[in-house]
């Protein structure tokens, strides 16, 4: 018995699709779809090593941003960045990760994927001197958690502070009430 191969066939794979190529171009040899994953993780080999090599060579601190956020479908990522001053003086920033996370964003899942992301570019922990965060109980946790572990400095972002005082503020009455006059006034 002959067991039918059961990945969703994708209109490249269709006869259809195949036939419309040949009267094009009878040539043309259609690439399979492993053909394009092996070019992409050859492209993600280079890239990575690529980076890790610069950041080899940083011969200032490093700092990282990470943040923690929802996408609209709902699926949460950690971001993470690394910043640091190159030999010209100019400042430099790597994004690192941009990771799904399926598990609880703990604190302690956190720290543990933020240490992840490090060892994946070789990163020492000596090396990084801070990390800016926003004000998530989690994140505010994790950070402590490697405060205390590696000596990291915890610097909660200015604009993401900045934006929860203004929400707040927009919550009091009063600033609501002049809020909306104000968006009733002539543009003028």
């Amino acid at each position: 018995m002959l067991v039918k191969d059961m990945r969703p066939m994708s209109m490249v794979d269709g006869e259809g699709f195949r036939e419309m190529i040949r009267q094009f171009n009878p040539e043309y040899i259609l690439p399979s779809r492993t053909h394009f994953t092996h070019l992409m993780e050859k492209k993600y080999e280079a890239t990575l090593l690529k980076v890790k090599e610069t950041i080899k060579e940083v011969k200032s601190a490093l700092t990282l941003t990470a943040d923690v956020w929802t996408s609209r479908a709902t699926e949460a990522y950690l971001g993470v960045s690394c910043h640091f001053i190159s030999d010209d003086w100019e400042m430099k920033t790597l994004n690192l990760a941009t990771m799904p996370l399926e598990e609880r964003h703990s604190g302690v899942n956190i720290m543990t994927w933020l240490e992840e992301v490090i060892a994946k570019y070789d990163i020492l922990p000596t090396k990084i001197k801070a990390v800016v965060h926003d004000n998530g109980s989690n994140i505010v946790a994790a950070m402590r958690m490697l405060e205390e572990k590696h000596g990291w400095a915890s610097v909660r972002c200015s604009g993401h502070t900045l934006q929860l005082i203004v929400n707040n503020a927009l919550k009091e009455p009063s600033i609501s009430r002049a809020v909306g006059a104000a968006r009733h006034l002539p543009d003028q």
